[in-house]
């Protein structure tokens, strides 16, 4: 009798109706699909959190896009857990088998609870985890521009300390999760196959059939959330390397050329998750004295606002300014002057000089071409810098596992001779 009050005391608190109380031995419909959409996605989940784990840099570009779905898949599982849980207090669960002992039934109370509030914990350890990571890649979420507190602006050396710590806290919740999952299973597989109480059979759409058969509805749903899943995922990471907004060159000239700035882009070139990926500068100033036939004369100095910078991929264009990128804040201008040009013996022209970023200067040498027409001068080229020389991506990408070291600096410039104030020509 004393049992008998403790379980029925056991089932009020866990909001689980008695057998006299209820006649419904079934979920609904609508906890089945929330049951079994969650659990696929969880599978999936633990799977693909492993697999990045133990791939790191070497996944390539394939982790990249795991990475987004992942985060995709870890908001839908929050998302549909809330749901799940508004459903289930409108909709008491039906009763646990009479043959139940007092410990099964504290246990299987508890392991649910544990279940609900991982849940909740694991999605929202990575969504903390990804956002004050130094990376700052945006959390996109299907057709949201991106989710609140998706990056927080702290210092860098706090944002590393911040996410080592969560990303331990992540991995503890999830394997304490897939801990939990498992056992949740073999109690399952345990009443269906050795207690045979039908307690597996409630959540089972089609109970009344076989196993196999009523299996067969529970396959296509894990079927169809795992596409779903894959599907939003590619979406999201699509998104997530979509082009921006065109780069348009705003320039100041000086000296004997006249740059014009509708016709001219100053940019640059980087491999990012296995592709090249352009960026470039909206505010620069070129201050540019250059003659071919008197190169010892000749001079220029190119002051590039950093802050102004845009990169066609959205991941690598929330950070490229930040602390771990171009530090605008502390060093707003990069700057390359030259005094020595040359005439380059395969054709063109090179201009030696050096390169400062980030208050590190470092030597380099582009190679041109130079054409005029009527005093509308055509200048375009190139030259390669190793990022990490200016400390660029030494906290998030010290490795070239999904972003390269060097990068292209490219530039097609239209100028024109600067009329001389005396002359007015």
């Amino acid at each position: 009798m004393a049992q008998n009050m403790i379980e029925t005391a056991s089932d009020a608190a866990f909001g689980t109706a008695s057998t006299t109380a209820r006649s419904d031995t079934r979920y609904t419909s609508v906890a089945m699909i929330l049951h079994w959409i969650i659990a696929a996605a969880i599978l999936f989940q633990l799977a693909s959190g492993w697999w990045m784990h133990e791939a790191g840099d070497e996944g390539g570009t394939f982790i990249f896009i795991l990475f987004q779905v992942h985060k995709t898949a870890g908001i839908t599982v929050l998302a549909l857990t809330l749901m799940r849980i508004v459903w289930r207090l409108a909709h008491p669960t039906p009763p646990l088998p009479a043959g139940m002992s007092l410990f099964e039934r504290l246990a299987a109370h508890g392991a649910h609870i544990g279940l609900y509030a991982l849940m909740i914990l694991v999605p929202l350890s990575g969504w903390a985890m990804v956002s004050v990571s130094p990376t700052g890649v945006p959390t996109y979420y299907l057709l949201l521009e991106s989710l609140p507190f998706s990056h927080l602006p702290i210092d860098v050396s706090d944002q590393k300390i911040a996410e080592e710590r969560l990303i331990f806290v992540h991995m503890v919740l999830a394997y304490t999760m897939g801990a939990l999952m498992l056992a949740h299973v073999a109690a399952a597989l345990k009443h269906q196959f050795i207690s045979r109480d039908g307690l597996l059979m409630r959540m089972i759409p089609g109970s009344g059939l076989p196993v196999a058969s009523a299996a067969r509805p529970v396959v296509g749903i894990v079927a169809f959330t795992l596409g779903a899943t894959l599907i939003a995922g590619g979406i999201v990471a699509g998104r997530a390397n979509a082009p921006e907004t065109t780069i348009e060159a705003a320039t100041q000239s000086l000296g004997d050329w006249q740059v014009d700035a509708a016709n001219s882009t100053l940019g640059f070139v980087v491999e990012f998750s296995g592709k090249p990926v352009d960026g470039g500068f909206a505010q620069w100033t070129a201050d540019i004295t250059f003659e071919p036939d008197q190169l010892e004369q000749s001079r220029a100095e190119i002051v590039v606002q950093t802050a102004s910078v845009t990169i066609n991929d959205s991941n690598l264009n929330g950070q490229a300014a930040g602390s771990d990128g171009f530090a605008s804040d502390d060093h707003p201008d990069a700057v390359f002057v030259s005094e020595d040009f040359a005439q380059n013996p395969d054709g063109g022209y090179l201009a030696n000089g050096t390169l400062t970023i980030r208050g590190i200067s470092v030597p380099l040498t582009l190679n041109f071409t130079f054409e005029e027409t009527d005093g509308v001068a055509q200048v375009a080229g190139s030259g390669d810098v190793d990022r990490l020389a200016f400390g660029i991506g030494q906290s998030n990408a010290s490795n070239e596992g999904w972003l390269k070291f060097p990068v292209e600096i490219v530039f097609d410039l239209t100028a024109s001779r600067a009329k001389d104030p005396e002359s007015g020509s």
